[in-house]
């Protein structure tokens, strides 16, 4: 076989590496191999690569699981989400978690329990292990909620996280963990960063004493916050982000709490309170010092009794360049906290007081809603305050209101979201089904009128580029299949089935895949599904199934083949000598 040669040749291991630096291990793989004998060589020397495993295909997953070893990996993102569901089960049938030794960076998303168990127990192994991330909204679990309560799931889940904080946590400089509570018996003198999703004020108190280096900290206080001046921070504490959920602040509380904080240069704060926290002249003597200061305020007073015009002086708007707006209760930083979604409403577009210009305020917006009745008008005094060429998605109640775009819809170039929430009248598909939206890659449809199967035909029609697709009115487990079939490039499927019945539902909890048994598409090991009972409703069932990608037969061919030449040529190098 003749020696593949390219201008990478040239250039030393380590410059190499470095470009690696700059590239997740799937990127790296799709771009690299097979570049030559020379690169494939140091694509086996590497070991530092980054699995970032969140929302990605199933194809490029197992690709990347069969030809990574485990000790060239040194950041890892787990993630059971719904358009990943099932994703660490099936990591952990390729691999064990202790056999990641020079892991330093783990990230687990909305991991269901069983996977979490594995993890959280072996963890103790991992001894380069600096940074542990936990994300989730609720626990998940291949086990029927008849065979395991919800109440023992978290008892489980506590117990395993608490074991395996006493042996990890003293290792870490840096922690992110959701509703979960943290009981710190000792001192964690390499913790740097900690973020807790939810704490309440005793809590976070007895943390505080047990993290002498923290330098900063991101939480959200739950229950009473009367007492937050009373907090011990870190004298060494640089950037905090505080979120107050359920008491009301008061400016009093800020200057007796922020002159403690004297290495204090990045402040971030979510808040309810009065009218005194609308004081730019009082905000300016805490603030100084300060090289960012970001705020949302919800105040409990009319417009007319805030001092708003304190933000429009010489220190806010040149010195620090700190931009406010106050919008419908809320007082806050642009554009940082600027909205990102955007309802077509002239008294909404036009109701904002600003310290800056209309640019700044929209030009973080992503998301349009045409909810629920849109207008011509209205929508051209959207397309002069903001470029609705970055619009991501798109939020609409009827399935013709997309027509009230025709006319921008070549600029919106961005867009690859479209939700529908409303009725699925079969006149509004009639006035769209000349057209065909081929950037839509995103589908999501809720609504409470039944879909038909006509209804459905014409979506596969319109919208025939989709790969991931969330429907929560389906009649049919035939509906459902449909769909998947129809949609030739659907990567993720998000199904809410009502009126189960619980034979069919004990079934469905131990072998989901007889769900989907029907469908021509789906063969065996081509695809992860999941059956959960819904949180829209006791008698709804949430169905998700993460797909593996159609790949051309050519486009495969090259993807392996590249793939086994690198473990060829592995294996050649270990047997030399």
């Amino acid at each position: 076989m003749p020696r593949r040669i390219c201008a990478f040749d040239l250039l030393p291991i380590e410059l190499v590496h470095v470009i690696f630096n700059y590239f997740l291990a799937q990127e790296i793989l799709h771009s690299f191999t097979n570049v030559s004998d020379y690169v494939d060589s140091i694509l086996f020397s590497y070991s530092s690569h980054r699995l970032n495993f969140s929302s990605i295909s199933k194809s490029t997953f197992d690709l990347v699981c069969r030809y990574i070893r485990p000790s060239q990996v040194i950041s890892l993102t787990l993630s059971d989400a719904n358009d990943t569901s099932g994703q660490s089960d099936l990591f952990l049938t390729h691999f064990r978690i202790e056999q990641f030794i020079q892991l330093r960076s783990l990230r687990l998303i909305e991991i269901e329990l069983d996977s979490l168990e594995s993890i959280f127990s072996n963890l103790s192994h991992l001894t380069l292990l600096r940074s542990l991330t936990y994300e989730t909204n609720g626990i998940k679990t291949k086990c029927p909620n008849w065979i395991y309560g919800y109440s023992g799931m978290i008892i489980n889940v506590k117990s395993c996280f608490e074991e395996t904080a006493m042996r990890v946590l003293p290792r870490l400089n840096r922690l992110n963990v959701s509703n979960l509570e943290i009981d710190v018996a000792k001192k964690l003198p390499r913790l740097r960063h900690l973020t807790l999703e939810k704490s309440n004020f005793g809590e976070i108190n007895r943390i505080l004493s047990q993290v002498p280096q923290l330098r900063s900290l991101n939480v959200s206080l739950q229950g009473d916050a009367s007492h937050i001046h009373h907090l011990s921070f870190c004298s060494q504490l640089n950037r905090l982000t505080l979120e107050i959920d359920d008491s009301l602040i008061s400016m009093t509380q800020m200057e007796r709490l922020l002159p403690n904080l004297t290495q204090l240069i990045n402040f971030e704060l979510h808040a309810k309170g009065r009218r005194d926290l609308a004081d730019g002249h009082r905000w300016k003597v805490l603030t100084e010092g300060l090289v960012t200061f970001n705020f949302k305020f919800q105040i409990y007073s009319s417009p007319d009794d805030l001092t708003l015009s304190s933000f429009r002086n010489e220190f806010w708007v040149r010195e620090k360049r700190w931009y406010v707006a106050y919008k419908e209760e809320y007082l806050f930083s642009i554009p940082y906290f600027a909205p990102v979604e955007v309802h077509c409403s002239s008294v909404s577009l036009l109701s904002v007081w600003k310290t800056a210009n209309d640019t700044s305020f929209y030009e973080n917006v992503t998301k349009l809603n045409l909810s629920p009745c849109p207008s011509e008008d209205n929508i051209c005094i959207i397309s002069t305050m903001m470029d609705l060429g970055c619009i991501q998605q798109l939020t609409i109640s009827k399935l013709n209101h997309i027509l009230f775009l025709n006319f921008y819809l070549l600029s919106m170039h961005c867009l690859h979201t479209l939700c529908i929430n409303g009725s699925l009248s079969l006149d509004y598909i009639e006035q769209i089904r000349h057209f065909r939206f081929e950037q839509i890659r995103t589908l999501k449809i809720s609504s409470n009128s039944k879909i038909t199967d006509y209804f459905i035909e014409e979506l596969l029609r319109i919208f025939p580029c989709v790969k991931h697709l969330y429907v929560s009115c389906l009649q049919s487990r035939a509906q459902m299949i449909r769909l998947i079939d129809g949609f030739q490039h659907l990567l993720s499927a998000s199904f809410t089935i009502t009126s189960w019945h619980q034979e069919n539902e004990r079934h469905c909890y131990f072998e989901p895949e007889l769900l989907i048994r029907d469908s021509r598409r789906l063969t065996r090991g081509t695809y992860r599904c999941r059956f959960y009972r819904s949180t829209h409703g006791s008698q709804s069932y949430d169905i998700h199934i993460w797909i593996e990608e159609k790949v051309s037969s050519s486009s495969f061919f090259v993807l392996v083949l590249n793939a086994f030449h690198l473990k060829l040529n592995f294996s050649s190098d270990n047997c030399v000598g």
